[in-house]
């Protein structure tokens, strides 16, 4: 156990020697986790929009010839969901808790 302990603590040293993150590389990856949750849990629901759609839909709010407006609407609100969900926690850091 101590092993699988110390190797955890290495790789957060890891990690937070390459902190702060700059914000264009923030953007980048809360953009891309965005699409990549909205994709996966639309698909687990058995929406049929691909990533490349998804991404389209999201960012651009193309509808997709041949999909449902609902499948596009899915899309999109997950997407808003996840955001809103960052958002909270982002700010439940910044306040201290009671």
């Amino acid at each position: 156990m101590t092993k699988i302990v110390r190797g955890i603590e290495e790789k957060k040293l890891e990690m937070d020697s390459t902190k702060p993150v700059s914000p264009s590389l923030k953007k980048t990856i809360d953009d891309f986790f965005k699409v990549e949750v909205a994709y996966t849990f639309g698909a687990l629901d058995g929406n049929t929009l691909t990533r490349i759609e998804s991404l389209l839909a999201i960012e651009q709010g193309i509808t997709i010839k041949g999909k449902t407006i609902s499948e596009h609407l899915e899309i999109v609100n997950l997407a808003t969901a996840f955001e809103f969900i960052r958002k909270t926690v982002e700010i439940s850091q910044k306040v201290p808790l009671l």
